[in-house]
């Protein structure tokens, strides 16, 4: 008579929303801090620096705006003189947003073609200059500034709500194990067991079985085991229910002995898991386990 065998899940239980959404919140993280910096502190610093560049007398060559009915262009341009060597330069300030309409105007006012003027030129290179050292806070900032905001509560809204469903899930199902009632699982048969949880649901629940088949690379991280796809081969997927209790009958069919024997690259290793979605009225949970198949019926002969 065989023993069941438990194995355990890969990672805790609930452990992939939380770790998914701590991927996007970095991802979200590293772009509106990229934004910032871009648009916001780095032209604010740049300006204030230009506040101690060298004043150099300056002529406006062109002042005008660009308007096509949907949007308008500020386009101006100067001349300036250094160490007898003529430069030019279409740079008004630092802003990085485009500004609107009546600032444009009041710019072109400002500076009219032909007026003599000052200019800030960076003493280290010649080539660089504007007309006004600061930033001026248009739309277009307001705008990244309220994504940043924005962007920053979501994250951590979003970080929150899969940190609490996680724990809902640990605290509903407890801790989930998979009793197989062979072990190892030869192809062309099929894995059998039980999803045991660590708690007693009065309620039903649903449960999605799916094993699959895929070549990989190997990467332990901890004491937990993950595996680099590098193309999946075969998989299958049963519905699975009861009306209450802590455990769930498994019955998948395997494939067959010729699907188990695909070569593999140098390096490359065939992973069998079996994936696990378990719902209830309370909550909702996912877990994995590497589940042992052999790759071939010979593998137990002889």
């Amino acid at each position: 008579m065989s023993v069941p065998v438990k194995i355990l899940p890969l990672g805790r239980p609930g452990s992939a929303p939380v770790f998914a959404s701590r991927i996007a919140a970095i991802v979200c993280v590293a772009i509106s801090i990229g934004i910032f910096y871009g648009c916001i502190f780095q032209p604010r610093w740049k300006a204030k620096q230009a506040q101690q560049w060298n004043k150099v007398p300056a002529t406006v060559g062109e002042s005008t705006v660009l308007a096509d009915g949907r949007s308008a262009t500020l386009r101006i341009a100067y001349t300036y003189q250094i160490d007898g060597r003529n430069y030019a330069s279409r740079n008004y300030d630092f802003s990085p947003a485009v500004q609107s309409y009546n600032f444009d105007v009041a710019v072109t006012k400002l500076y009219p073609a032909g007026m003599t003027t000052t200019c800030f030129v960076n003493p280290q290179n010649p080539n660089e200059s504007v007309l006004s050292p600061e930033t001026h806070q248009g739309l277009g900032e307001l705008l990244i500034e309220c994504f940043a905001i924005v962007g920053y509560v979501a994250i951590a809204w979003a970080c929150n709500r899969a940190a609490g469903k996680a724990k809902l899930a640990r605290s509903t199902f407890g801790n989930i194990i998979l009793e197989l009632d062979d072990m190892p699982t030869l192809p062309g048969g099929a894995l059998t067991g039980t999803i045991r949880m660590g708690h007693h649901l009065p309620c039903p629940i649903q449960g999605e079985l799916t094993c699959f088949c895929f070549k990989g690379l190997e990467r332990r991280r901890g004491k937990y085991q993950r595996a680099l796809r590098t193309g999946e081969l075969w998989k299958n997927t049963v519905q699975v229910s009861i009306t209450s209790g802590n455990s769930l009958p498994v019955s998948v069919s395997l494939p067959t002995e010729g699907m188990a024997l695909t070569e593999t690259a140098p390096g490359e290793t065939l992973f069998w898991r079996l994936r696990v979605v378990l719902k209830s009225q309370v909550a909702n949970t996912l877990v994995c386990f590497d589940v042992p198949v052999l790759k071939s019926t010979m593998a137990n002969r002889g």
